[in-house]
Formats: C-alpha cells, structure tokens, sequence
C-alpha cells in the first residue's frame, strides 16, 4: 500500500482526484498510473511504465486549509500483473489471445470473457 499526499491544491484539483475515485467505482476498479503522478521524484518507488495496476483502499481524505486550497490524501492498493496478460492501448484487439487485462479497450472484442477491461467504452 502506498499513500500519496497533495498539496496546495485548487479546487479544481481537488475535484480532478474526487472523478478519477468515482470513475473508479471507488475501491473496486484497478487503474494504471502515469508517469506524472510522482511529480519530482528522481527515482519512483516503482517503474513507470509497469507491471503493477492500483486500487484506491479507500475515499480521498480532503481537508480545505485555506481558501479555494485543500490538501488531498489517498492510500493505494498495488497489484502485481504478469505483463503477458496485459495489452495496452488495445482499441481493436483481437479476441486471441486471451488476455486477462485490457488497457484502452474501446471496441475490444468480450470474447473470450476478459477479466479486467480498462476503459471499455464501445467494447463488444
């Protein structure tokens, strides 16, 4: 489990991190991160571009500190995923091989039963 802290954020901000926890479907639904999310970081605590999906463990904490500013705390469940059952930007996938996990799926075929498709909208 990892928790990542923002600060000094915008309300707007603020309201980014709340869409992506309900397009989530709160706890339930894995997600990829991308690179920004460890800001500065020389070397983040996992590579980037990885084998790992995430799961919020629960809601984001919000606390207002100042006006329009709020610090944004949420806690992260990893998940190891053996990459050979991954495909990314997998728009028009074909139905073999069966993969476990669709990233970008669009119009991927659901044949046979996926597992995980990420971002499934017009999938077959």
């Amino acid at each position: 489990m990892i928790g990542l802290s923002f600060g000094h954020l915008t309300e707007v901000q603020m309201n980014l991190i709340q869409t992506h926890y309900a397009a989530a479907n709160g706890t339930y639904d894995i997600f990829f991160l991308s690179p920004e999310i460890w800001g500065d970081y020389q070397n983040p605590p996992v590579p980037l571009l990885s084998d790992i999906a995430w799961r919020y463990a629960g809601p984001p904490v919000i606390e207002d500190v100042s006006f329009d500013r709020f610090t944004v705390e949420v806690e992260l469940i990893s998940y190891a995923i053996n990459l050979g059952d991954l495909v990314f930007d997998a728009a028009d996938a074909a139905a073999t091989p069966a993969r476990d996990y669709t990233l970008d799926a669009g119009g991927a075929a659901a044949t046979p039963a996926r597992d995980y498709l990420i971002f499934p909208p017009g999938a077959a």
